[in-house]
């Protein structure tokens, strides 16, 4: 098993990423890319560059954690009252980028975003580190604050107030992508890298390769 990024790197860019080696559903051949990566101990493996539109057609990119993935698509959480939640509500598609450049590889989304069940939410929740799950009570989230100070004095509040286990707030919510396009993309040397898209086609899954 290949247990560094270095390793990782010449051994994947050497192979490289053809339609013959992909999965025929595209979470699944996800899940084996990120499974290979986070044994690679690539940094921030679950990282996921989420951009989505506003009312006025204004895009706006950030990134996220993933929050959990399955046939269904990958699925992250915020706060309803955030900026994104704002723009889902007003146009519900998303594209999301997973790049792990220790090992040029790259994962792109888009799609419909529909909520997720509470229990799901839950789910995600729950996994959090305890810090992490209070600090979703201190504020809205992207809310104008007065400086480092108020939010820390937001936390020990919020540390005296809630239970333990920490509830999941009431405005924390869970999202999800149904893709209808996946691409992954291998780095190569000379830059002919490979690209292998998956397209939504009738009940199935259309695998192309792309130009680089």
């Amino acid at each position: 098993m290949i247990t560094n990024p270095a390793e990782a790197r010449t051994a994947w860019v050497a192979h490289g990423f053809d339609v013959a080696d992909a999965a025929p559903e595209p979470m699944d051949q996800f899940a084996a890319w990120l499974a290979e990566v986070q044994a690679a101990g690539v940094f921030g493996p679950r990282a996921m560059l989420l951009a989505t539109a506003d009312a006025e057609n204004r895009p706006h990119a950030r990134v996220v954690m993933l929050a959990g993935h399955d046939r269904r698509g990958p699925a992250f959480a915020t706060d309803q009252r955030s900026p994104k939640a704002h723009d889902l509500a007003a146009q519900p598609w998303a594209a999301a980028v997973f790049l792990w450049g220790e090992v040029e590889r790259q994962v792109r989304f888009e799609g419909p975003v529909t909520r997720t069940s509470k229990a799901e939410a839950d789910a995600y929740f729950t996994n959090r580190a305890v810090g992490a799950r209070l600090a979703t009570w201190v504020g809205p989230q992207s809310a104008v604050v007065d400086d480092r100070a108020a939010l820390e004095a937001q936390l020990l509040r919020t540390l005296q107030e809630q239970p333990s286990p920490v509830p999941r707030p009431p405005d924390y919510v869970g999202y999800r992508l149904t893709p209808e396009v996946v691409e992954f993309w291998q780095g190569r040397s000379d830059r002919l890298h490979d690209r292998v898209r998956y397209r939504r086609a009738g009940g199935g899954w259309l695998l192309e390769r792309l130009s680089p």
